[in-house]
């Protein structure tokens, strides 16, 4: 059962009609929403699909920006935070998936890869974080990590850090958009921002099983799989 019509829930359809787990993937799409009224919508959610469902296992999606200084008092990563302890305190067979920036197939323009290639598409000017990191994972590898560790019972009751094995210069991000789309960025550069120290040796081991490579050029496979080649 899927909970949620997100790019994070259409990525796990496969969960659609399993009536053994729930696939919590509703709530706040924007890391940089401060209006408390949607963080109580999703808590509301939430707190309805625990009650209704307390004997399925429960997976929910929170952040890693919990480990990024820069980051970690943001209004939304306090309130993943809160949400992890709900989940914690009141179901008995969880697993909290802590993921990094995921990019796929959607029209959220709030993830990393849809922000700055609206933009430099657009030509309209942004300001980019010139010390700033974001781990970027494929929407595809999440879902094969994570659907590997539910189906084979390798954790319970437990937080997993889902991500790439290295971060990127956001600047790098940019450079590697404009030589995608061929197109020039308008920016201006803050010296501001940090990274996410992300914790992956729980689940190392999977990314040799399941041949998931993080190469050098991960990134620029990513961006032609998921926008289109002008």
């Amino acid at each position: 059962m899927i909970i949620g019509n997100g790019m994070v829930a259409k990525g796990f359809r496969a969960y659609d009609q399993n009536d053994e787990v729930i696939i919590f993937a509703s709530g706040v799409s924007n890391s940089a929403n401060t209006d408390r009224s949607q963080f109580d919508k999703e808590q509301a959610i939430l707190e309805k699909a625990i009650l209704e469902n307390p004997f399925r296992k429960f997976i929910y999606f929170s952040t890693c920006s919990v480990y990024d200084h820069s980051l970690r008092q943001a209004p939304y990563v306090l309130h993943k935070l809160a949400m992890e302890a709900l989940i914690e305190n009141t179901h008995s067979n969880f697993l909290i998936f802590r993921v990094s920036n995921i990019a796929g197939k959607t029209k959220n323009p709030h993830t990393v890869l849809n922000y700055f290639y609206n933009h430099i598409m657009d030509g309209s000017h942004f300001n980019l974080w010139e010390t700033a990191q974001r781990n970027i994972i494929s929407m595809d590898d999440l879902f094969s990590i994570c659907d590997y560790i539910i189906q084979h019972t390798l954790f319970k009751n437990e937080i997993l850090n889902v991500a790439n094995k290295k971060n990127y210069d956001v600047k790098y991000i940019v450079q590697e958009l404009e030589k995608f789309t061929g197109r020039k960025a308008h920016f201006t550069s803050l010296q501001k921002g940090s990274g996410p120290l992300i914790n992956l040796s729980k689940i190392d081991s999977l990314f040799t099983k399941m041949n998931i490579q993080f190469n050098d050029d991960y990134l620029q496979k990513v961006m032609h799989k998921y926008f289109n080649k002008i």
